[in-house]
């Protein structure tokens, strides 16, 4: 046991020298303490944009989740971006040694986010002077929404345009969101979209590093705004569109990535 141990020791100080290799953490990451109680071993995690609730990373950037009280594991991310939890608990190992582990994208790069044909669509998103963002749900899969402060400009992405959301007459605007997102969605399917974990965690780092507002689980946060009801002309339209209605502690573990 105290071999076993010495070991993990020496490898904890192996990987705490070792940081020039290590993913770069934003400078708004706030260290959580927290515990695995199988290695008498505190670490710190961070909470990344983006994620569900229940992930973490880890400051070496792997995501980590709790899956009872004190006990850690990462996650596996896959082919559509998704987080799965696994059996490997955080300290057993190096994490870079084992194939089926890789790191968050911590790092953004505006040139190079979203290399693919979803970028141009949603940056386009500026051009309403939106400044409010975040991910609703559609029944084909979730996408980003955003809204212009003191307004109710909404619109919601379909994969490769942003379509403009509008109340009808005596209509709440959550009530007109949930309503126009069967055409999303439909949209979303046509375009053979699926918005990932991954997705999120990028797209939310690119908005706050632009400047805009971000808003974490925003079917559970949305504006009070948005479930007042609209008593205007009656006429559907959206203010400002003038568009018709319609749609490392003691005790042993591998490091965790913070100096």
């Amino acid at each position: 046991m105290r071999i076993y141990k010495f070991t993990i020791a020496f490898l904890f100080l192996l990987l705490f020298f070792a940081k020039a290799s290590s993913a770069a953490i934003p400078e708004y990451a706030k260290p959580i303490r927290v515990y695995q109680a199988k290695y008498d071993m505190s670490f710190f995690v961070w909470r990344p944009l983006g994620l569900q609730s229940k992930w973490f990373a880890t400051y070496d950037g792997y995501p980590v989740t709790e899956i009872a009280r004190n006990q850690w594991v990462y996650g596996v991310i896959g082919n559509a971006g998704q987080l799965t939890e696994s059996i490997i608990t955080v300290g057993s190992v190096a994490p870079n040694t084992v194939h089926i582990l890789r790191p968050l994208p911590l790092s953004i790069d505006n040139k190079r986010l979203f290399k693919s044909d979803k970028t141009d669509s949603l940056k386009e998103i500026f051009n309403t002077k939106c400044d409010n963002f975040g991910i609703a749900y559609t029944n084909a899969s979730f996408t980003p929404i955003a809204w212009k402060s003191g307004a109710s400009k909404v619109y919601m992405w379909g994969g490769k345009k942003w379509v403009p959301i509008f109340q009808q007459r005596g209509e709440r605007l959550a009530d007109a969101i949930k309503r126009n997102s069967n055409i999303v969605a439909d949209m979303l399917r046509k375009n053979k979209i699926i918005w990932t974990q991954i997705d999120t965690h990028e797209f939310a780092n690119y908005i706050r590093s632009a400047g805009y507002t971000w808003i974490d689980n925003f079917e559970t946060n949305m504006p009070v705004a948005f479930s007042e009801i609209n008593i205007g002309g009656g006429d559907g339209h959206m203010e400002g569109t003038g568009q018709p209605g319609g749609i490392g502690g003691g005790g042993g573990g591998w490091d965790t990535g913070r100096d």
